[in-house]
């Protein structure tokens, strides 16, 4: 496992304060795709929060988030990809992620002819549930928004999932899954 830490500095110093800020993402080698995930806090079209971060916002407004699928120097480079949005998942629905990720990825790529080792599903959660899975082709950005929970702490966190470049044993030890975030939390006081 690899843990990407976001710093200020590049000191022993920064780096711990970024951890201690909850500003981390992990992949399964340093090889292997990182996630940036922010959201705009304020609507001015600026990324500004990171994972860790906690921010205060209105009840019943929606909120920006950004997903960027980073290609890392030695895995597959990024391209102008597309995304789908297999399932818009309900509340109980999280076992069928597995599923979609696990079985219907091989099957779409042999059906699209895309190459698998470009293909990758993304989970977006909410509050530990499972609220969207995207199918990426390719490393590419993805954006959407949401309300947060109006009565309740909400946090958002992301887990990209494909084929690992370093097969099987990467598979065996890891799974299907390339990466995650720490949480982005919204109205935690």
């Amino acid at each position: 496992m690899t843990t990407w830490v976001y710093a200020e500095e590049r000191t022993a110093e920064g780096i711990l304060a970024g951890i201690q800020s909850g500003h981390v993402t992990i992949s399964y080698a340093p090889s292997a795709a990182r996630i940036d995930f922010s959201a705009d806090a304020d609507s001015d079209g600026i990324y500004e929060t990171i994972v860790g971060d906690a921010i205060d916002h209105p009840p019943g407004q929606a909120i920006a988030f950004r997903i960027q699928a980073v290609s890392s120097p030695e895995s597959m480079p990024a391209t102008e990809g597309a995304y789908y949005d297999l399932h818009e998942l309900t509340a109980g629905d999280e076992e069928r992620t597995t599923h979609y990720l696990n079985e219907l990825l091989p099957l779409f790529c042999s059906l699209s002819g895309e190459d698998s080792n470009n293909l990758y599903g993304l989970g977006i959660y909410k509050n530990g549930r499972v609220v969207t899975v995207l199918l990426l082709c390719g490393l590419t950005t993805v954006t959407f928004s949401d309300i947060p929970e109006p009565s309740l702490p909400t946090y958002y966190r992301v887990e990209l999932y494909g084929r690992t470049h370093r097969e099987p044993l990467y598979t065996m030890l890891y799974g299907m899954e390339i990466g995650l975030t720490n949480p982005i939390y919204i109205n935690y006081h």
